[in-house]
């Protein structure tokens, strides 16, 4: 028998969208190419979500992962090394601004940022922790 909804661990899992990015064949599947060849010379590229997501927990408001910041595509001084720099922008195409924070995407949802009891961090990639500071709040679990 199907628990009710109001007794349920899990209410809700929402997707928020922080962007979307195109990231070159080769870094996604492989290649037998150096890596500084198809860095510099691919033009295959594929089209990748830049998502998180919302759990309404009967412990409170949940997120997997924190997305993208936008501040990687606005503030030129985001990266602070110059070979990070030039790498990002031959490996990646990023497709995001300030509407994709995550702190408008929770209230895109109903959410306030400040309502996040816990993140949990599938890993520590720029596009996993961008939004962290939106929600200083969180209890952080990573492992």
């Amino acid at each position: 028998m199907a628990q009710p909804l109001e007794d349920a661990a899990i209410k809700s899992i929402k997707t928020l969208s922080t962007g979307w990015g195109e990231q070159h064949r080769e870094h996604r599947h492989g290649s037998l190419l150096p890596q500084i060849w198809w860095v510099l010379t691919s033009r295959s590229w594929i089209r990748i979500p830049l998502h998180c997501f919302a759990i309404e927990h009967r412990d409170g408001l949940i997120l997997f992962d924190t997305g993208m910041d936008p501040a990687i595509k606005l503030d030129p001084g985001y990266i602070d090394s110059a070979v990070g720099r030039f790498l990002l922008r031959r490996i990646f195409r990023l497709h995001i601004g300030p509407e994709d924070a995550l702190g408008r995407q929770l209230e895109k949802h109903g959410h306030a940022a400040a309502a996040v009891a816990k993140v949990i961090v599938s890993h520590l990639h720029f596009d996993h922790i961008g939004g962290i500071s939106d929600v200083p709040q969180a209890e952080l679990l990573v492992s």
